[in-house]
């Protein structure tokens, strides 16, 4: 179903999509370093809509958990091309701004005390 918004100010989809794109990249920009387009972003877009984390299907508009959120993979980086990912809200905050190895410990120590009960 299409909100008002998107049918008052966008002739089809494919426009409000790549809109929904350029606001969360001129965000990301503004704080980071960056070589990344909003053509590269949009070709990177899961063709699903789904999140590769939790699978849940993402949705720019909605549920602030279900909205795309673009994640730097090694915050360190930036936001540089091969080093972000389309993940939901939900999933990056999770992740905040954790290297790869400090989720693995987390990942390691959920284990150990899953096992613990």
């Amino acid at each position: 179903v299409r909100s008002f918004f998107q049918e008052k100010w966008f002739a089809n989809e494919e426009k409000y999509f790549r809109n929904c794109i350029y606001i969360v990249y001129s965000s990301a920009i503004k704080r980071h370093k960056h070589n990344i387009s909003v053509d590269y972003l949009v070709s990177i877009f899961p063709p699903d809509n789904r999140c590769p984390i939790f699978g849940t299907k993402m949705k720019f508009g909605g549920n602030i958990f279900e909205s795309p959120s673009l994640d730097r993979v090694r915050p360190n980086k930036g936001y540089v091309k091969n080093n972000v990912v389309w993940m939901s809200y939900i999933a990056n905050k999770m992740k905040s701004n954790l290297e790869i190895e400090e989720l693995i410990k987390i990942k390691k120590w959920a284990k150990k005390s899953e096992k613990k009960n």
